[in-house]
């Protein structure tokens, strides 16, 4: 956490001039062994510390809940042990080291923790390694740090990590600090290239009626469909953690992208949905859209999780997967949701208390009708959203921060400038949609206003279904927007 700037001026006044304290040395690096017991019931861990730099005093976990299920902590040449610090559940390192032991209890964990954090599904434990990664307080980005498993015969991991020449893992500071999921046990692992980046998949061992022939199928083509808008699939490497759940409706019921150290994406289905219900459907396609976009913070869900959404029908159409007026029904069903959802505060507002409110379709649709306001704005101007999103792909979806949105359209208006946009800056193309609609920052909680947008670009409802104007002033626009870039 930052201290104010008042507070660190205060401090520095009472330094003397002259005074200048050495900083502190850390280690270059440290090495994590995973070993894991064949019953999955326990997790061994050594961690060497590389030279220079001498030994942190602690060693930390990201998850709070990490100190009820570690074991025997202590220094591995001697055995003695490490002392918890009961103030703050840390692990006191003293003059221990280079290398430390400890282990952990995945039953018991699996037992108290929430199932999102940690799980045991079929002969497979899935969660957070924040759980069971220790390490020093001090997190440098510069850090080489790296983890090899040792594994017993039929069990294998699945993490989203970059993989050395020797067959280790390297970690980066986000593998620690961002959401990141690890599979360890038995399941059924697949490695394929599609739209040109390497996918690994981990399949949990439940009843499910799709073949391994069809969840290479329906990801393929979720990678194809998302590298319409990008020319290319935008990581090079995907972990995608595939989970069958008992029950019919949709193929798919639930997905989450994580980015803690690597790319990946956990996807919840259906267990009798089969192989022809998969190619097409949507989650797949939002969740790998989410990877071509920074890290924005989650008080602005209405910028990361709405452009997504618009994106989602678009590429769909682009991919041929869908026509475009089955698109433009599919947004118009989904803005009308978002209009009559939420709580009565600003779109702002209500990104940021979003899970608290469950004002999911009013954020996730709100931000979806600001990017069909931008995208047509922008194309009027002799640009597109398109153009905007390749430009934050390339730039910034893979820094390690966490950005906010008004840092995005910041970007965005230097690249405008950059390029020598012949229509003004981007925040002058369109920050007078966002004032003439309210945008997100709208105090009155109001829907943005698309009924314009509507008739310019040929979007009519007859008898309660949209039909499409082709004499309608920028019906060109229209089209553009479901044509690949």
């Amino acid at each position: 956490m930052l201290r104010s700037a008042p507070l660190w001026l205060a401090l520095l006044a009472t330094i003397p001039a002259c005074a200048h304290a050495p900083p502190r040395a850390q280690p270059a690096g440290w090495q994590y062994t995973v070993s894991v017991t064949p019953d999955l019931a326990r997790l061994d861990v050594e961690v060497c510390f590389r030279s220079p730099g001498r030994m942190p005093e602690r060693l930390v976990a990201d998850d709070a809940a990490a100190v009820r299920f570690v074991m025997s902590p202590r220094d591995a040449a001697t055995g003695r042990p490490l002392t918890v610090d009961s103030d703050s559940g840390d692990l006191l390192v003293g003059g221990a080291g280079p290398c430390l032991a400890y282990a952990v209890d995945i039953a018991q964990m699996i037992d108290e923790v929430d199932a999102d954090a940690m799980a045991r599904v079929g002969d497979a434990i899935a969660g957070s390694p924040h759980l069971w990664l220790w390490r020093p307080e001090d997190l440098p980005e510069s850090a080489d740090v790296t983890l090899r498993f040792a594994l017993p015969d039929g069990v294998a991991a699945s993490v989203p990590w970059p993989q050395t020449a020797d067959g280790s893992y390297k970690l980066s500071r986000t593998a620690f600090q961002w959401a990141t999921q690890a599979v360890l046990g038995r399941f059924t692992a697949d490695r394929f290239s599609a739209a040109g980046t390497d996918f690994q998949v981990a399949i949990m061992d439940r009843p499910r009626a799709i073949t391994d022939a069809g969840v290479r199928r329906w990801l393929t083509t979720a990678a194809d469909t998302v590298a319409s808008l990008y020319g290319r699939f935008p990581t090079p490497t995907m972990q995608v953690v595939v989970v069958p759940y008992p029950g019919g409706g949709d193929p798919v019921y639930f997905g989450m992208a994580l980015r803690g150290g690597g790319p990946a994406v956990l996807l919840l289905i259906s267990g009798a949905a089969e192989d022809h219900e998969f190619p097409g459907e949507w989650v797949a396609i939002h969740e790998f859209l989410h990877h071509g976009m920074p890290f924005v913070q989650h008080d602005d869900a209405w910028m990361s999780e709405g452009f997504v959404t618009y994106y989602t029908e678009v590429v769909k159409v682009r991919a041929g997967l869908r026509t475009q007026l089955g698109a433009w029904t599919a947004l118009l069903a989904g803005f009308a949701r978002g209009g009559e959802s939420g709580s009565g505060l600003s779109l702002a507002e209500e990104s940021a208390r979003m899970h608290d409110n469950h004002a999911y379709q009013r954020v996730y649709w709100g931000g979806a009708a600001i990017a069909l306001l931008l995208d047509v704005a922008l194309r009027e101007a002799g640009s597109s959203l398109d153009a905007a999103m390749l430009h934050l792909d390339a730039c910034c979806s893979d820094t390690l921060r966490i950005w906010r949105a008004d840092a995005i359209l910041d970007e965005w208006d230097e690249w405008r400038r950059k390029s020598g946009g012949t229509s003004g800056t981007f925040h002058s193309i369109v920050d007078p949609v966002l004032q003439r609609t309210g945008g997100p920052w709208r105090a009155d909680g109001a829907f943005p206003e698309l009924s314009e947008v509507y008739r310019k670009v040929g979007v009519n409802m007859v008898d309660g279904k949209p039909t499409l104007d082709e004499s309608a002033s920028i019906a060109h626009v229209r089209r553009a927007i479901f044509t690949a870039p």
